[in-house]
């Protein structure tokens, strides 16, 4: 990044010594993802689009109905028996390679169907058909919002980041862990996101909101040193956003008490950031959405609606 075009055309000119290069221009196209940038309102766009009308076309979604949302609210899938490799190569539908695409979208762009990749990606080696066409709902959801992407804003002056973090307790039915969601965000853009099971089974909301908590800090530490490397220290301590005030009191009172003397130590360690006043845990109201559509199905009204939300995830 350089303001100055003698220094970029210096350092183009001596990586073409030593590589082979060719010069395509501004970057248009890029590992399946589009890239649009306006110079006059100083924002680009990032969206996969071509990308998943390409899987449409694969997977004969083309003249399919369009959902609303990428996963039936409540719906808990049941896995197969374990399936041998032989079995696998013998079903007549690509489970597995229609997973793996809806990962690669999950990992690029797409924030809003993390929660229902996540799920279909328990049963890799253990589906049927009930799996096969959820995750086809998937694809359905998509072709409705294949233009929606991330937005990314260099209006703003400041490059600061925020930390939004969730979590659905014991919903699961039959191992009862809770599910982790944390989106950071930067000038209103997501830019990291996660949703994952948790690994061990919390008695308490408080606690899988504090494990939340955690892992969502982890990621801010990583992306801080990252930021400080590349010019941009934060001048101010991290906003971590959630819910839960039980969770966001055991992070800030140091020792333990009867209701968290058992959590594991490594869910402690947000207290260290706060400490070091690297990050602020802060109250989410309830009219803010957070990481939510991270870890659980959601109505289109409260998550997929971009219009509907104060807190955009993602823009069409």
């Amino acid at each position: 990044m350089s303001k100055s075009m003698r220094l970029i055309s210096k350092i183009k000119a001596e990586l073409s010594m030593r590589f082979k290069m060719k010069n395509l221009g501004n970057i248009s196209y890029i590992l399946k993802m589009e890239i649009l940038r306006n110079r006059v309102h100083k924002t680009m766009s990032i969206s996969q689009h071509r990308y998943i009308l390409e899987l449409l076309k694969k997977y004969n979604i083309e003249n399919s109905s369009v959902v609303a949302t990428p996963q039936v609210t409540g719906l808990e899938l049941e896995p197969e028996t374990k399936m041998t490799a032989e079995q696998i190569a013998a079903q007549k539908f690509d489970y597995r390679g229609l997973v793996g695409s809806l990962q690669y979208l999950v990992r690029g762009t797409r924030p809003d169907i993390a929660n229902a990749v996540r799920e279909l990606s328990k049963y890799l080696s253990c589906y049927n058909r009930s799996h096969w066409e959820a995750a086809r709902r998937v694809l359905n959801y998509l072709k409705g919002t294949s233009t929606y992407g991330l937005l990314l804003d260099g209006k703003s002056r400041e490059v600061m980041y925020e930390v939004y973090t969730d979590a659905s307790f014991a919903c699961q039915s039959k191992e009862r862990k809770s599910i982790t969601g944390y989106v950071i965000k930067m000038t209103g853009c997501s830019i990291s996101w996660c949703s994952s099971k948790q690994g061990s089974v919390s008695l308490s909301t408080a606690e899988a909101e504090l494990i939340a908590l955690s892992e969502g800090a982890k990621e801010s530490e990583w992306l801080w040193h990252l930021l400080s490397e590349m010019g941009f220290p934060q001048m101010k301590p991290v906003q971590d956003w959630c819910d839960s005030r039980s969770a966001i009191s055991i992070t800030k009172k140091p020792g333990n008490h009867k209701a968290s003397k058992h959590i594991e130590i490594k869910y402690l360690f947000t207290r260290d950031f706060s400490g070091r006043r690297t990050l602020s845990c802060r109250v989410l109201s309830n009219r803010k959405y957070g990481g939510r559509h991270l870890n659980k199905s959601s109505s289109y009204k409260t998550v997929y609606n971009p219009k509907k939300q104060d807190w955009k995830v993602f823009s069409g």
